[in-house]
């Protein structure tokens, strides 16, 4: 029923813990679905090594050519998504499933995320302001359990959009009036590192601004 993708690019120091969170599930996905994007390190070796595991390959075209790779291959009723360098709670689709079924209306589901800092790394400065410890509703792809008729009538995660191809995602899903449901659990935890795109604020703030202003125009051309 729940098909899981993991888009992957030169993820290996990470990618074996984001595997093994999703096969430590509670409540096990019908399908893991890995997508490596043109990785140069061991990350295909790594999701190689796992029997369950369905590895795609695609040629280095980012994140969201990779997760709409996989969405494309999935044969699950429900999307869910996770990074290659993140890690869900193992309680992520035993929280989220019921909640979404009990009501045909909504269309999706999240739940609350943590941060953590990878060993070694030096705090950034957003953090001290966010706070690490906090729990907050994650708007983002790892966080979110998805119906599939749901996905494609959004439409697939914006190409030309990393590292705010979430965000755009969510705010196209709330201008067609899909309805969501928050679960009170962590279900992400998302690891903070030297290397993360979504944890540089200096890169994502101006994407997910012109995906808010994008979302405005969209908006303002549909009012008569």
């Amino acid at each position: 029923m729940v098909s899981t993708i993991v888009p992957v690019r030169d993820g290996g120091r990470f990618l074996a813990e984001a595997i093994g969170s999703v096969l430590a599930q509670d409540y096990a996905p019908s399908e893991l679905i890995v997508v490596d994007d043109g990785s140069t390190d061991d990350s295909v070796q790594i999701a190689s090594g796992y029997p369950n595991v369905r590895l795609l390959r695609t040629p280095g075209g980012g994140v969201s050519v990779a997760r709409n790779a996989g969405v494309e291959a999935a044969a699950g009723e429900l999307l869910a998504f996770l990074d290659q360098d993140d890690l869900w709670t193992r309680g992520k689709l035993s929280a989220q499933v019921p909640a979404l079924l009990a009501d045909d209306s909504i269309g999706f589901a999240l739940g609350h995320q943590r941060l953590f800092l990878e060993a070694g790394v030096p705090e950034p400065e957003w953090m001290r302001v966010s706070g690490i410890e906090r729990e907050h509703i994650g708007y983002f792809p790892g966080a979110l359990l998805v119906r599939r008729e749901v996905f494609d009538r959004v439409g697939p995660f914006r190409e030309e959009a990393p590292p705010a191809e979430g965000a755009d995602w969510f705010l196209r899903a709330s201008e067609l009036g899909v309805r969501r449901t928050i679960v009170p659990e962590v279900v992400l935890c998302k690891r903070i590192h030297d290397a993360n795109q979504s944890a540089d604020m200096s890169a994502v703030r101006p994407r997910v601004l012109e995906a808010i202003k994008r979302s405005l125009d969209r908006r303002r051309e549909r009012v008569p």
